[in-house]
């Protein structure tokens, strides 16, 4: 078992000692340039990476879909998650695999989304609260663009 508090909330939210290692030791290596900045990057990518590996090894009934962290603190142990189908399928494909993760794990339709064209849906998948989403609208999914808070 992990013996700092940080790394024990971390093998908790993402199945293990082992991998929370992983992804902290290859977001932190040693940075020449940028600082911080590219630190937190580096660990928003390992953590995306093994987030989707193990989002997508809870259900071999359902296809793959791309996980982001939306919610991470790591001294409350809190995490939330959010995916969508990704470039590998069609809009409608793209449905379909949300519908296996949504009927997989009793997930429920939001009432309005926070982004015209899509349909989300919210639940917990283990003890990790997630949002899942799929563009049903592609015409207004990118008429949208936000630029500084405005609708262009």
């Amino acid at each position: 078992m992990p013996k700092s508090g940080a790394l024990k909330r971390c093998a908790g939210m993402f199945g293990g000692a082992r991998t929370c290692r992983t992804v902290l030791a290859s977001a932190v290596r040693p940075v020449q340039v940028g600082g911080l900045m590219k630190v937190l990057t580096r660990l928003d990518i390992a953590l995306g990476n093994e987030l989707g590996k193990i989002m997508n090894a809870l259900s071999s009934k359902c296809r793959p879909l791309t996980w982001s962290v939306d919610e991470l603190d790591w001294l409350a142990g809190r995490l939330r998650v959010s995916a969508f189908p990704g470039s590998d399928y069609s809009d409608d494909e793209g449905l379909t695999v949300v519908n296996e993760w949504v009927d997989a794990f009793g997930l429920v339709v939001t009432q309005g989304s926070t982004c015209p064209g899509v349909i989300e849906y919210v639940g917990v998948i283990g003890d990790i609260p997630v949002k899942l989403w799929g563009v049903v609208d592609r015409d207004v999914f990118e008429r949208l663009e936000v630029t500084h808070g405005q609708e262009r």
